[in-house]
């Protein structure tokens, strides 16, 4: 149940919301999860860097392409803070339902007509004189023109409001999806591993079968990025998350942990079964050709070092992941380009 603080919290977000949204309609922005995002914090005022840029292109009367309304986005929100996706989902949710009032009222008020109509028919008798009559019809035709107007604009609203709630609706759930999904590479992010391996132990916990969790570094990234520029250093991480999600199958669980580094958690895997996997993408990464601009040069080689966990009866997530974070530290160290297990770690 809410707090009177969390309903205070909700319906300020809520207005803030509506204002955002009056905002994009005057710039001509479309009403997407990540415009609804940036446009919602420039109106909260809550990040001074967004509003001086959004100021800034505001002043040069630059028009917001999707292209600058995407760079908007992922400079500002791509690790954007889970109470803030919260008090975000909760407004839409409320403005929703403020829409859908307004269209209950609206409907109500073309069903007035449908009343006068049903009152002047149980008054129609045998014995009405021409007076009544003719002050019942008088009645009924200023009633139908009336009722005409209204019901063509309640309609138009109706419709209006309609759009703009199954916009919201739309946006909203892409929101939620997005939450958990990182905008680069379109893999798992961080959120969504940390609540999935959580799920996961727990059902290993509970049965019979282990689990093996990958973690996965670009080998000497920041030297790449330095060498080629960002744009290609997007490029091999989505390379890199492409793999593995091609790789992998079934329940397999492809996540981008942070930076460069990626996690992969293999349910009902042995360890052997972990490495055997962890070689072969290694190797595949390591045999695959880049290419960037126009003139397709071919870049540097890409390659990955891997740590590999199997689950222990009693493991925590921080357990298991310690390991494989150990065992990836063993793997750089070593060398790079390679794959290095639990079991390895006591060897020289």
């Amino acid at each position: 149940m809410k707090s009177s603080a969390d309903e205070t919290l909700l319906e300020l977000a809520r207005k803030k919301l509506e204002s955002a949204l009056e905002k994009m309609k005057d710039h001509q922005v479309p009403a997407t999860p990540e415009n609804i995002m940036v446009w919602y914090h420039y109106v909260q005022s809550d990040m001074p860097q967004l509003n001086a840029e959004v100021e800034k292109i505001i002043a040069r009367q630059v028009p917001f392409s999707a292209q600058l309304s995407s760079q908007l986005y992922q400079r500002f929100f791509t690790e954007m803070d889970r109470r803030k996706l919260e008090l975000l989902r909760g407004a839409i949710r409320q403005l929703i339902t403020h829409f859908t009032s307004h269209i209950e009222v609206l409907t109500d008020g073309i069903g007035d007509y449908e009343s006068v109509l049903t009152q002047s028919i149980e008054s129609l008798t045998d014995d009405m004189d021409e007076e009544s009559l003719s002050l019942l019809l008088d009645n009924l035709l200023v009633e139908s023109r009336r009722a005409k107007k209204v019901s063509q604009a309640a309609r138009e609203k109706i419709d209006a409001l309609n759009q703009e709630i199954s916009q919201l609706r739309t946006s909203l759930q892409e929101l939620e999806r997005s939450a958990l999904e990182d905008a680069l590479t379109c893999v798992a992010n961080r959120r969504a591993f940390d609540q999935v391996f959580g799920e996961q132990l727990t059902l290993t916990t509970n049965s019979v079968g282990g689990c093996c969790l990958l973690l996965i570094d670009i080998d000497h990234f920041k030297k790449f990025n330095d060498k080629y520029g960002h744009q290609a250093g997007d490029k091999v991480l989505r390379f890199v998350a492409s793999m593995l999600k091609n790789m992998t199958k079934g329940q397999d669980f492809v996540a981008r942990y942070g930076g460069e580094e990626f996690a992969v958690i293999l349910p009902s895997t042995a360890y052997s079964g972990g490495v055997s996997l962890a070689k072969t993408l290694a190797a595949s990464i390591a045999g695959s050709r880049l290419t960037i601009d126009v003139k397709r040069k071919i870049i540097d080689f890409v390659t990955v070092s891997i740590g590999v966990s199997w689950s222990r009866k009693g493991d925590t997530t921080e357990t298991m992941f310690r390991r494989a974070d150990a065992s990836l530290y063993q793997a750089k160290e070593s060398g790079r380009n390679r794959v290095v297990g639990q079991q390895d770690l006591a060897r020289k």
